[in-house]
């Protein structure tokens, strides 16, 4: 049975995505809904992770010890005052070799 990652848990995107897959722990065996904070309460086989993605990657990966999963769903988004800052931070933390 998979497993799920959600990042941008608690987001707009984020939070269907955990409550959809949260409705059938037969389908997923863990959901791990991963964001800086959490916001719903979950079913007990859906487990929030907090993280700050903007963090550095040994912290993140310290904070992410122990969550394994076969499907990732990346929602998270941070929001910028203009279209090139948030292309900055969200563009270039999934597709850092484009500009």
């Amino acid at each position: 049975m998979p497993s799920a990652i959600v990042t941008g848990a608690t987001g707009i995107l984020g939070r269907e995505i955990v409550a959809a897959l949260g409705k059938d722990p037969k389908q997923w065996e863990f959901v791990y809904a991963v964001s800086r904070s959490q916001k719903d309460a979950y079913p007990p086989h859906v487990k929030h992770s907090f993280i700050d993605l903007t963090g550095d990657a040994k912290g993140m990966a310290k904070q992410l010890e122990g969550v394994e999963a076969e499907y990732l769903f990346f929602a998270a988004y941070l929001q910028k005052d203009t279209e090139q800052e948030n292309w900055d931070v969200n563009g270039t933390a999934v597709l850092p070799n484009h500009h």
